[in-house]
């Protein structure tokens, strides 16, 4: 019995197997699939369970996302899949899928899981400041400061550098936000 035996199923997946997930869900997500004219689909029946239709674009993502986190689930502290998987729920929402709260979900996830990523909170702010340009979620200055504060307590980030990278970034996910709502407020 080998090593990778032990550990298999254990959430120790490293950076190779965190990219092979990667490539996986991001060829389901990036994948087009031809669509049906109109006449094509209208058959008579309304049976959707053909085994020979091709899968939507929107299936192809949401198989994606289930590919996410059976990766996610085998390698929790690898920042890369995190990162792809963020930007893949970006890309959705940015879409008008409606999977705000999953996003809301898997960004706190990926924060959680990798404390020493300056990337990943970068990117909880600037979730934020989408989410609240759809009108999901209001943005609120002081959770983005908590956000920060809370990043900054776990002391997993490299340095002092970071600490200011992340104010920053706070400051200026405010600044588009209002700029954001000033320009709303000219049409």
């Amino acid at each position: 019995r080998g090593l990778g035996d032990v550990y298999k199923g254990q959430g120790l997946g490293g950076h190779e197997t965190a990219n092979a997930f990667i490539k996986y869900a991001l060829a389901y997500h990036k994948c087009k699939w031809p669509r049906k004219s109109q006449d094509e689909n209208d058959d008579g029946d309304d049976d959707d369970t053909d085994p020979d239709r091709p899968l939507s674009g929107m299936e192809l993502s949401k198989l994606a996302l289930v590919v996410y986190e059976r990766g996610v689930a085998e390698c929790p502290t690898v920042e890369s899949i995190w990162l792809s998987y963020v930007r893949c729920l970006v890309e959705m929402v940015q879409r008008g899928d409606p999977c705000a709260s999953t996003l809301q979900s898997v960004v706190s996830r990926a924060v959680r899981n990798c404390p020493y990523s300056v990337a990943l909170v970068q990117q909880k702010l600037n979730v934020a400041l989408l989410l609240a340009e759809r009108g999901a979620v209001v943005c609120d200055p002081d959770a983005l400061m908590e956000t920060v504060r809370e990043a900054i307590d776990t002391k997993f980030l490299p340095g002092p550098k970071h600490f200011l990278d992340l104010y920053m970034a706070a400051i200026m996910t405010v600044k588009r936000r209002i700029l954001f709502l000033l320009a709303q407020g000219c049409t």
